[in-house]
């Protein structure tokens, strides 16, 4: 599973009325509300953008502080309530759109969180978070022609964008286009040596690629870089399998199992590479798991009985 990544909240062209001297104490609330919510103080900012709000001093904009404050505390329906209150204020607040949209991804509703991105970016044809996100939402829905598209544009945008290259690595693996993947993956490495996402996603197309060494070479470099996850692990082994380094493959797959006991392919990867090595009955063990996980599976039940035919003829 290649990895995409999306966009956190957006809090951009906020910068005061410039207020006189005789508002200086009330206008005092909405830069407290801005302090607040730069520093992640998410409380204090709501509590001030609403003094700042009863005062009718920079309301559009603290509506949009307080908005984003609530989401970020969870509570959805009042974020949704204050950044539709900027809206109505300023049916042109582009970032109001697209935060709207953040929060309704964070809730799983991506239809509406596209059509929020999409707004944003018909007021703003250049909002690189918006086109970048709606991008992630595509891909999420299947549209990786879209996506890709969208993560053009950002590219186009912003050239040295790290993650646009990511993510469209990403979507072209889903077309099967391996080598554009692995060329994205090569620039957003050169970009970000240290990030752990351009090296797995190469990792993943070389391996569909069949060039193993490369794959396991990248995967390891995952490890290294401290972002480990199940998938590195299975990847990993299943390069491995491939190799015929059927020991390695186990250790790898162990520890993917060792993370996610749920993972019903690390099972039946293990339960081959196991019978491979002859040790039938822990190859037995992990089909049997494996089609706990997954009964509907016919391959899985056609190893398992192909490995104990195997075990009772040596017996």
């Amino acid at each position: 599973m290649i990895k995409i990544l999306k966009c956190i909240f957006l809090l951009v062209a906020i910068a005061g009325s410039g207020c006189t001297s005789n508002k200086v104490d009330q206008e005092n609330h909405f830069l407290n509300a801005q302090t607040a919510f730069s520093n992640g103080d998410h409380d204090t900012a709501i509590v001030e953008a609403t003094r700042s709000i009863e005062q009718k001093i920079e309301v559009e904009d603290a509506y949009l502080i307080r908005g984003m404050s609530w989401s970020l505390l969870s509570e959805h329906d009042n974020a949704i309530s204050d950044l539709t209150k900027v809206i109505q204020i300023n049916p042109n607040r582009s970032e109001a759109f697209y935060n709207r949209g953040v929060v309704h991804g964070n809730e799983n509703e991506f239809d509406k969180e596209l059509i929020e991105y999409n707004q944003a970016i018909k007021l703003n044809p250049s909002f690189t978070e918006a086109l970048f996100n709606r991008g992630v939402v595509l891909a999420e829905l299947g549209e990786f022609e879209l996506a890709t598209s969208d993560y053009d544009s950002v590219i186009a945008i912003q050239p040295n964008h790290t993650l646009a290259y990511v993510n469209r690595s990403g979507t072209y693996c889903k077309l099967g286009k391996y080598e554009e993947a692995i060329n994205d993956c090569d620039f957003a490495i050169e970009l970000s040596p240290d990030l752990d996402l351009p090296f797995f996603n190469r990792g993943y197309a070389y391996l569909i690629m069949k060039e193993n060494e490369r794959a396991i070479d990248d995967f390891s470099r995952v490890i290294e870089l401290n972002a480990v996850h199940t998938e590195v692990y299975y990847y990993r082994g299943a390069g491995y399998v491939e190799l015929q380094r059927f020991d390695d493959a186990i250790k790898d797959l162990s520890k993917a199992i060792e993370i996610n006991s749920n993972m019903e392919v690390a099972y039946s990867k293990r339960g081959y590479a196991y019978s491979r090595l002859e040790q039938c009955q822990l190859a037995i063990a992990d089909f049997d798991k494996a089609i706990e996980l997954n009964p509907g599976d016919p391959n899985l039940h056609f190893m398992r009985t192909y490995i104990l035919n195997k075990l009772e003829k040596s017996q």
